[in-house]
């Protein structure tokens, strides 16, 4: 914590610990039990019969939630009454204890009753209850000190089953608001509510605009003597389960808003009294607008210079009291001070500026809300942020005055832009947008050097230099400046040390600000010891390089079935370039990859020239969020992204290969271990095979025994299926003779002259692709003589896959250079011949009537479903004889 942050929370805690320190005989005067007042509408609590299932959370449900307004009354009072059942032991432990916030300087508690309905009787718990009122400041971590109190109630003997029913009045309005009304009511939350009630008392003859937000509902109005009642009353009322990473403007719970205001002039013209820049300012206040009038004849850098001085010496401290909840402080006083909010920051520099001559207005905006204000009806409620809009030389600026480390000239400083802004000046009537201006260039550039020309058994060095521009740069230069060079050094270091265990820092850790242009560069030296890592295969060892700030930028959501818009953070704009000096040449080939959706684009290029590897990844946000249908293809996109992150290369273990060819072992274990698993596989799934016995119809034999059996065209395939498992056996033995270890090794390694990358995936592929054609091959044999009835289309799909597999390694085998260049034709047209082959055996599998005379046999007995299929009397067509052998995969072309 910085020694101003410090000093802040130490002055507030200061303040109180002053206040808790009251006796109690006058905290006490802070609320009076009373009854319930005259104008307030009550009525019996009901119990309901069954509890909603699967929605009750803590173990309490609340069964009535009634809210009363008389905003217009002589006491601008609201009254509020709930009720809640106590379903197990976690809901007596939360709800044992009851809590009401109030503002002391404007507001008084009225407590008309807590009781305990139990097993039909009322037990008074009002005067049992251990109270005191607290000044909690939940908020004073974010340097806030609103004021408000809580009456705290603490309740003995709450038991499951209990109904916890209380009520209470506040009495007073906030005087900054000068009688205006407008409200928030909201209607569904995350829990279940048995019942909602809601009632507002309003004069006749004044006009009030009601908008529901996210659900259609209007209130019942009720005329009666001087005032109409709105009234809202609602049951079973179901929860609402939110989706995770929802944007900041999207609210899941419907809500109705209340406003007496009718448009933003309204609101402009209220707010406008409130930021008056005062006519009489203290010394020590004229004597710095001097200073900064006279610093320079150019406004643009008075209007820097006085940006500056509040951001920066004015140090954020809101004390929102009463009134100056909205209210800013004497700009005077937040000078002496030297501390202020949004407010009393925002009014003391409109009053600098406008006292130097320049344009200047106070503009209010949200900054959860955003763009989404403009569906809001006019209200003060719209508005939790006040900035400043700067006129000067023809350019408009919005500022923030409690930005802080902000650097670059006016033109380089990093804009808020919150959507719209309801600007405080007299020719304002409606929210005007932000359109802040967004750089081309990304917010943060990685760039990233591993050194590894000293040699593959050497460490490796890596040297990363990081550029941060706009905002990006104005949060690291205030990083560094809370958390210190060397507690950001020592987090720099561990963050690498995820992905290599072994690093170490060669040189402290170096930044360089660059205030002009707004720009912060940190510099890294490492250095990594065990940079390459044991690979799966133990003949080789692999090097990483990961984007680990990209990756870290897209990770998946929490909730992937989604029913509520998806955040996107935006602008967002990153890009990593990492560069890899080798030791000698490589063959590696060029990639670059693309993937885009309605949300972001991304890019990643993979180049490499004269012994440097180069990746350079790029990642765009395009919107800040996606609705809930277009949700599910961003998360498939990202998992690409994922996928794509990421290179490896890989070198041959000193340990086992030294060299491509001096290789000792008489084994291939990366074939042995393959075979073993394919083999295992492929029986498994031929038993599988064996046992598939669809239904179907069962075929009587037919009188023509001419038709039966194996015979005619049938002896052919029987020739072809017994010679083929012992072709293909010799073929996959043939890939175990010709790729021994020190082959593999030189097809396989990076750095041997043989090698390419292709190689490991095609002999894999190849020895599996023919261990699985001999197991089929074998089942295929025994099918055809025990006459099965799945024979045909089974035989039919092996022919189509065995084509099928041998294009697909002809054609990926291309591009092998090696390959490539002692192709031969033969091979291409033995698979065409193949292929005519099995498009012949086919149709004749299907068309012949012996086949289908021949092959009814089921693997288990089942009772036949009598349907005499008689033999046509045509005979068979007379086929000229195709070849029937399927081809096999080597690359000797």
């Amino acid at each position: 914590m910085n020694y101003n942050r410090f000093t802040c929370l130490f002055l507030a805690s200061a303040i109180i610990c002053l206040v808790t320190l009251i006796p109690e005989t006058i905290q006490a005067e802070e609320y009076t039990i009373a009854p319930v007042r005259s104008w307030v509408t009550q009525f019996d609590l009901e119990v309901p019969q069954q509890l909603p299932e699967g929605t009750i959370q803590d173990g309490q449900y609340f069964i009535l939630v009634d809210r009363q307004d008389h905003p217009k009354g002589e006491l601008q009072e609201s009254f509020r009454h709930y009720a809640q059942k106590i379903v197990d032991q976690q809901g007596a432990e939360d709800s044992s204890q009851i809590s009401i916030t109030f503002e002391p300087s404007f507001q008084k508690l009225l407590l008309h009753q807590i009781v305990v309905h139990r097993d039909g009787h009322l037990i008074d718990k009002l005067n049992q209850a251990r109270i005191s009122v607290l000044q909690r400041e939940k908020d004073l971590e974010s340097l806030i000190y609103d004021g408000r109190k809580t009456f705290n109630a603490i309740l003995n003997d709450i038991r499951s089953g209990d109904i916890i029913e209380y009520s209470y009045t506040l009495q007073g309005a906030n005087p900054v608001f000068d009688g205006w009304f407008f409200n928030d009511i909201s209607v569904r939350w995350r829990v279940p509510v048995y019942r909602f009630h809601y009632r507002l008392l309003w004069p006749q003859s004044k006009a009030l605009y009601i908008i529901p937000h996210g659900i259609d509902l209007q209130p019942e109005i009720r005329k009666a003597d001087r005032y109409k009642q709105y009234v809202i009353s609602l049951s079973d009322i179901p929860a609402i389960i939110p989706d995770s990473d929802l944007p900041s403007w999207y609210d899941p719970y419907p809500w109705i808003q209340i406003s007496e205001f009718s448009n933003w002039q309204d609101v402009v013209d209220w707010g406008q009294k409130l930021y008056r820049i005062p006519t009489v300012i203290s010394p020590e206040l004229k004597i710095k607008i001097e200073e900064f009038t006279t610093s320079s004849a150019n406004p643009t850098d008075r209007l820097l210079s006085a940006v500056r001085f509040v951001q920066d010496e004015i140090r954020y401290l809101g004390i929102e009291i009463g009134p100056n909840s909205h209210k800013p402080r004497d700009p005077s006083v937040v000078l002496n001070r030297r501390f202020g909010d949004c407010k009393d920051k925002t009014l003391l520099l409109h009053t600098i500026l406008k006292r130097m001559g320049l344009q200047a207005y106070p503009a209010v905006v949200n900054t959860y809300r955003q763009r989404k204000i403009t569906e809001w009806h006019p209200s003060p409620y719209a508005f939790n942020h006040v900035i400043i809009g700067v006129e000067v030389e023809g350019n408009s600026y919005w500022i923030d005055s409690t930005k802080t480390y902000q650097r670059g000239a006016i033109d380089k400083l990093s804009q808020p832009d919150y959507g719209y802004a309801l600007a405080l000046k007299s020719s304002s009537s409606a929210l005007v947008p932000m359109q802040t201006p967004v750089s081309e260039l990304p917010e943060q550039e990685i760039n990233e050097t591993f050194d590894l020309k000293g040699g593959y058994e050497q460490p490796v060095t890596l040297k990363i230099l990081t550029i941060h521009r706009a905002e990006t740069a104005d949060y690291m230069r205030r990083s560094f400046a809370t958390e210190g060079l060397r507690a950001m050094e020592k987090s720099y270091v561990n963050y690498y040390a995820t992905t290599y265990p072994d690093i170490e820092l060669a040189r402290p850790l170096a930044v360089n600000d660059d205030p002009v242009n707004n720009l912060f560069r940190v510099a890294e030296e490492y250095i990594i010891k065990g940079f390459w890592q044991s690979s799966d295969d133990s003949d080789r060892q692999e090097g990483k390089f990961y984007p680990l700030v990209i990756n870290d930028l897209i990770q998946q959501p929490t909730t992937r079935i989604r029913t509520m818009p998806l955040k996107i953070t935006h602008p967002l704009h990153y890009r990593q370039k990492t560069e890899v000096l080798l030791p000698d040449d490589w063959d590696i080939e060029p990639l670059s990859n693309r993937i885009e959706d309605e949300a972001m684009v991304y890019t990643s290029k993979v180049n490499y020239r004269n012994r440097r590897l180069t990746l350079v990844y790029d990642i765009q946000t395009k919107r800040d969020h996606l609705q809930a249908i277009e949700a599910k293809e961003h998360i498939a996109k990202l998992k690409q992204i994922r996928s794509d992150l990421g290179y490896v290369i890989y070198i041959s273990n000193p340990q086992s290969v030294a060299q491509p060819g001096d290789s000792t072992e008489s084994i291939n274990r990366t074939f042995l271990m393959l075979t073993l698993f394919v083999v295992a596989l492929a029986v498994i799934t031929a038993v599988r095979t064996y046992h598939y016995d669809p239904a179907c119809p069962t075929i009587k034999a037919s009188s023509q025994c001419d038709l039966q059996g194996i015979g005619g065209w049938l002896i052919l395939i029987s020739i072809s299926l017994i010679t083929q498992p012992l072709r293909l056996a010799w073929q996959a033995a043939t890939l175990w003779i010709e790729y021994p270890p020190q082959v593999w090794n030189a097809l396989t390694v990076p750095g041997s002259d043989s090698y390419h990358w292709l190689w490991q995936p095609i002999l894999m592929f190849e020895l599996s692709v023919n261990i699985c054609w001999f197991v089929f091959a074998l089942l295929m044999l025994v099918l055809f003589f025990k006459k099965r009835q799945t024979f045909p289309k089974l035989y039919m799909i092996y022919l189509f896959t065995t084509l099928a597999l041998s294009l697909v390694d002809y054609f990926v085998a291309d591009y092998i250079p090696a390959v490539a260049e002692n192709a031969d034709i033969s091979a291409k047209k033995e698979i065409i011949r193949y292929g005519v082959t099995v498009c012949i055996w086919s149709l004749y599998l299907v068309k012949s009537q012996r086949v289908k005379h021949t092959f009814v046999e089921k693997a288990a007995p089942q009772i036949p479903i009598q349907q005499q299929i008689e033999r046509p009397t045509i005979p068979p067509p007379i086929i000229s004889k195709p070849p029937v052998n399927a081809p096999v995969i080597n690359h000797s072309r």
